[in-house]
């Protein structure tokens, strides 16, 4: 193995030998001096160049040389290889004339014209489905209508509301046979409707399809009111039938309702303010006079209640700021009741609204109780009379405790009971 390695290690060094020896002898040839090549050539640079005075020459070297003088410098040889220019002229007409004569004649050829060839276009993008030809719409939907319209004269088949009722939000009548043109509703109303409303408020008359005519208010229907409707006898359908004779109508509003009393129930104050809640507008003044208070089946003084009363009292005053419009009335009695006392208050028939002129035909009437002596009702423990650790005990009165009152200062326990917690509620 050693001598194999020897051996390679002195191959090697030997090509490193020749290979500088190699080097050495390039360079002295290329220091020899430069020799220069008798002269001249054109490198495709042309006549351009020698008149910019660019003349380029070699050396034996290899190496190019560009020499730059003037172009009027070139010399007598430089310049005895050109080809001289020769100064031509125009041709005199007759002589043209002569060399057109010898032409033959020009003759039109049918394909001498033609049309700007145009691009065709470009193909439409393709299409989901099949394409079906035919009529729109169909000959069986252009075909008119058959409408069965019942036979004979022009009949009223029927108008809302009918009888006693609440508010109404509209008014309807319906025909027997088509009215009007399906048209615009302006149109089918321009000259007039066959239906007379007494009274009538504000509002629009309109219809819908062509047998039902609406009247739509556009201030709310007066309460405690009756209203009629008619229709002239000879009044014409849209096909040519007539109405045989007069069609009359009626419906009517509420009279006042009473809706609600503060206070009911009770117990309650010796000197309390009964607020009075209606249905619809009223006049206090007015109403005053249809207006009972009873106490023990006598009849007690009682007048409007001023702002300061209601102001005085909260639950009053919130059912004032609650109400809508003059549809309230608030009173109080000219003296306090008695303890222990019902007192009735009615709203006697005949009563009369703001709003119409219907009245009440039947009496309406609330109550409420006052307070009684100041008795212990009822106290227990739990439910169904089991008392267990941690229920609640309770202690009912007669009357509802004074809210200013701290109920600890009247309610003990004995024996005392750590961290107990009085609460008062009026139940």
């Amino acid at each position: 193995m050693n001598k194999g390695w020897r051996m390679s290690r002195i191959y090697s060094d030997r090509l490193l030998v020749a290979f500088v020896c190699f080097v050495m002898v390039c360079i002295a040839w290329s220091c020899k001096p430069d020799r220069k090549i008798e002269g001249e050539r054109d490198l495709g640079m042309g006549s351009e160049s020698q008149k910019r005075g660019q003349v380029v020459s070699f050396e034996e070297t290899g190496r190019t040389v560009i020499e730059i003088r003037k172009a009027g410098d070139e010399g007598a040889e430089a310049t005895a290889g050109r080809v001289k220019t020769v100064q031509g002229g125009g041709l005199e007409l007759a002589r043209l004339e002569k060399i057109y004569g010898r032409l033959p004649a020009l003759v039109a050829e049918p394909d001498d014209k033609a049309e700007f060839l145009r691009r065709v276009g470009s193909k439409p993008r393709p299409r989901t489905g099949e394409t079906v030809v035919g009529q729109f719409p169909a000959a069986s939907e252009l075909a008119p209508e058959v409408v069965d319209v019942p036979a004979g004269p022009l009949e009223v088949l029927r108008f809302q509301p009918d009888g006693e009722g609440p508010r109404p939000p509209r008014v309807s009548v319906t025909f027997s046979q088509p009215m009007v043109a399906v048209t615009s509703h302006a149109d089918t109303v321009s000259g007039g409707v066959p239906v007379e409303l007494t009274p009538q408020p504000a509002g629009v008359w309109r219809w819908v399809g062509t047998k039902t005519l609406l009247f739509e208010p556009t201030e709310p229907f007066a309460m405690a009111t009756d209203y009629t409707i008619r229709v002239k006898a000879g009044t014409k359908s849209e096909v040519g039938s007539a109405l045989e004779k007069d069609f009359a109508g009626s419906f009517a509003t509420q009279p006042i309702e009473l809706v609600q009393m503060y206070p009911e129930g009770g117990p309650h104050t010796v000197d309390p303010v009964v607020f009075l809640s209606f249905n619809q507008k009223v006049q206090p003044e007015a109403l005053l006079k249809s207006l009972e208070m009873k106490v023990g089946g006598k009849s007690v003084g009682f007048r409007i209640a001023r702002a300061d009363e209601i102001e005085a009292d909260a639950v009053v005053r919130q059912y004032v700021n609650s109400a809508t419009g003059d549809t309230w009335v608030a009173l109080t009695a000219e003296n306090v009741f008695q303890q222990s006392s019902e007192v009735q208050v009615i709203v006697k028939s005949g009563a009369s609204s703001a709003e119409g002129p219907r009245k009440t035909t039947k009496d309406q009437s609330r109550s409420f109780t006052t307070y009684g002596p100041f008795n212990l009702v009822e106290k227990r423990c739990g439910w169904d009379g089991e008392c267990r650790p941690g229920h609640t005990w309770q202690v009912q009165f007669s009357n509802p405790l004074d809210p200013q009152q701290d109920v600890q200062e009247f309610v003990k326990t004995s024996p005392e009971v750590a961290d107990q917690t009085l609460v008062s509620s009026y139940m």
